[in-house]
C-alpha cells in the first residue's frame, strides 16, 4: 500500500488520518488520601496515546473551576504533598505527546484532619496488639 504525506496528514488508499492527533484523556482518574497534607494520584494510559506521551500534567486546587497548581509527571502516579490539612482538592490529569489531549474528568477528595491519621493509626495498631493476643491464648505452642 502506498501512503503520501501532505501537510501532517497520511493519506492511504482508503482514508485521511492525522499525523499530530491528540491524546485521549486518561483513565479511570482515583485519589487516595494518605495523610492530612498528602494524597495520592493514580490513572490509567489514554486509550489511544496517538504517538509518545511525553509527560502527564497533573492539575489540582481547592475549587473545581480553578485548578491554580499544577505539576508534570512521566508516570501514572503522582503524591500531592505539602497540602492544607481538612480541605477539598479538585484534581484532573492530562496527557501530551507533541499535542495537549483532552483532561480527564475531575475527581475530588478532602485530606485528614491531623487526629484522624493518628486515630486511624491507633485502631491498626490495636486491632494487631488483639490478634497477637488472642492468637496467645488460643494457639497452643509446642
Amino acid at each position: 500500500m502506498k501512503s503520501l504525506i501532505f501537510k501532517k496528514t497520511l493519506m492511504t488508499c482508503c482514508s485521511l488520518v492525522p499525523l499530530f492527533s491528540a491524546p485521549t484523556p486518561p483513565r479511570n482518574l482515583q485519589l487516595s488520601v494518605l495523610t492530612s497534607t498528602s494524597i495520592r494520584v493514580s490513572w490509567q494510559k489514554p486509550l489511544q496515546e496517538n504517538g509518545i506521551v511525553r509527560t502527564y500534567l497533573v492539575s489540582y486546587g481547592k475549587a473545581r473551576d480553578f485548578l491554580d497548581m499544577s505539576v508534570n509527571t512521566a508516570t501514572t502516579v503522582y503524591g500531592l504533598t505539602n497540602l492544607e490539612e481538612f480541605t477539598e482538592y479538585f484534581v484532573r490529569v492530562q496527557a501530551e505527546t507533541s499535542v495537549s489531549g483532552n483532561p480527564s474528568s475531575i475527581e475530588h477528595a478532602t485530606t485528614l484532619e491531623d487526629g484522624e491519621f493518628f486515630a486511624l493509626y491507633l485502631f491498626i495498631y490495636l486491632f494487631v496488639c488483639l490478634i497477637d493476643y488472642l492468637c496467645i491464648l488460643f494457639l497452643p505452642w509446642k
